[in-house]
């Protein structure tokens, strides 16, 4: 996704009270000497709303900047990322580790191990 920067960053410039979320170029704007500090909730999102849905088509038409600007919430795991993967690859590497655990238990409960 274009702007992305696999940072997390916890900060209010989005909805008010601090939240985690990829940085972008939004957040880098906020946070130049001079901007304005974010209103506290829940007056930013009332300032920001019509923004990000601005962005947020724009970005879906395919708008370079808009995509730049683009803001997106995550949890904690983010800061673990290190490359961007199709949903069909993550759920093929997860099958094929789910066969490698039952072929693993299979292996054991033919060999007779004792369970724990």
């Amino acid at each position: 996704m274009p702007g992305w920067r696999w940072r997390p960053w916890s900060g209010s410039a989005g909805i008010g009270k601090p939240a985690r979320q990829l940085r972008t170029a939004w957040h880098d704007a906020w946070e130049v000497d001079g901007a304005p500090a974010p209103l506290p909730m829940p007056l930013q999102p009332l300032l920001t709303q019509r923004a990000f849905t601005s962005i947020d088509a724009a970005a879906e038409r395919g708008h370079e900047g808009a995509g730049a600007l683009q803001s997106f919430f995550v949890g904690q795991v983010v800061g673990a990322l290190a490359e961007l993967r199709g949903a069909g690859e993550i759920t093929r590497d997860m099958a094929r580790g789910c066969e490698e655990w039952i072929a693993a238990l299979a292996t054991l409960v033919r060999a007779g191990a004792p369970s724990s």
